[in-house]
């Protein structure tokens, strides 16, 4: 990469601490979101997608104070700078120094001599700064990734996880606007099923692939596996936010089959139902589609399986209390068992995964 093709002198001296900053970064929030500077003659610095176009990759040249840098940018050689009054972010063609403060894990934040954080907005917008005890971590720390093509591939997916969030079992991305997307960093077939108008069936999220969903507002999902041929299977439920990708990198503990789990009439939620006192109904409190089968102690009763949504109840004749099993899904979903009861409703809510207390 020629610096000086973009009026950048190549730096005369080499860092002298642990951070090494070579040639051209990237600069992104934990939301995958990256520092960009606009071709207009205003300078404006924002928050964008990736592209990798050279007005998102930015050189960092040493300050004569040990840890303070200079983002210049490869597009044009201006500078990331803060300007008074009202400390607004612009670009300029005289150096700014910023601090450039190590975090864990490979994480860094940028903060002015004042101690305001350079905040790259979620969703995309115009950089700013913020005091130190505003709440938004996720704007203002960031990576620092160089220009290669894995590199790009991760910012382009969003599969930052590796950089931005190590270790953690999920963490959310920006994504479209009114869509709930999940994507799987594992090697197993994951389902997923979200709460909220439209559909709440389960839906295969292959190794490596991403699913969606249209909502307008922050939802639930279920995430589960397809038992093991060791009888091995997990269920979780995430907040599924609108306009976001949750990352699934790892899951929870692998539950080992032990029966289906039992909810004793003490802990299910009955409401009485006079009008149909020969039946069992079975109402579902929760977010996404259940499915349930009622058992029957005479040949004569229907014991198929049944999909009902959410809000819904739907009604099994019966003479007698009967076994009633329910899954969010038919193999994923870790099913539980309650008891039917005639002239009652039954509600299925507060799913729990089986083990749980």
């Amino acid at each position: 990469m020629v610096l000086t093709s973009a009026g950048i002198e190549p730096p005369t001296t080499r860092w002298e601490d642990l951070h090494d900053i070579h040639g051209p970064r990237f600069v992104s929030n934990l939301d995958g979101l990256v520092l960009e500077i606009s071709s207009n003659d205003e300078g404006t610095i924002s928050s964008r997608q990736f592209t990798g176009k050279r007005a998102q990759q930015w050189v960092f040249q040493r300050g004569s104070t040990p840890g303070r840098v200079a983002l210049v940018s490869l597009h044009d050689g201006r500078y990331l700078s803060v300007f008074s009054p009202g400390e607004r972010i612009a670009a300029a063609r005289t150096p700014f120094y910023w601090y450039l403060v190590p975090l864990e894990a490979g994480r860094y934040s940028l903060r002015t001599p004042s101690d305001l954080h350079l905040t790259l907005p979620t969703p995309p917008g115009a950089c700013s700064t913020s005091p130190p005890w505003v709440e938004t971590e996720a704007q203002t720390t960031f990576v620092l990734l160089e220009n290669s093509s894995r590199n790009k591939e991760a910012l382009k997916t969003g599969s930052i996880g590796e950089f931005a969030h190590p270790g953690v079992p999920v963490y959310y991305t920006y994504a479209p606007e009114g869509q709930i997307v999940v994507r799987n960093h594992l090697d197993t077939m994951l389902y997923g099923a979200v709460s909220g108008p439209g559909n709440n069936s389960q839906w295969p999220i292959g190794p490596g692939k991403k699913q969606h969903w249209y909502r307008s507002a922050d939802e639930r999902i279920h995430i589960s596996t397809a038992m093991s041929d060791d009888g091995e299977q997990t269920a979780q439920v995430y907040e599924a936010r609108v306009g976001m990708v949750l990352h699934v990198q790892s899951l929870g503990r692998q539950e080992k089959w032990r029966g289906i789990r039992f909810a004793s009439i003490e802990e299910a939620r009955y409401s009485r139902n006079a009008t149909k006192a020969g039946s069992i109904g079975i109402k579902n409190d929760l977010g996404f589609d259940i499915f349930v089968s009622v058992f029957s102690t005479l040949q004569s009763g229907d014991t198929g399986q049944y999909r009902i949504k959410p809000n819904g109840t739907s009604y099994w004749v019966r003479s007698c209390p009967e076994s009633v099993f329910v899954g969010v899904g038919s193999a994923p979903g870790l099913p539980q068992a309650y008891v039917g009861r005639p002239g009652f409703i039954l509600h299925i809510q507060n799913w729990r995964k089986n083990g749980d207390s």
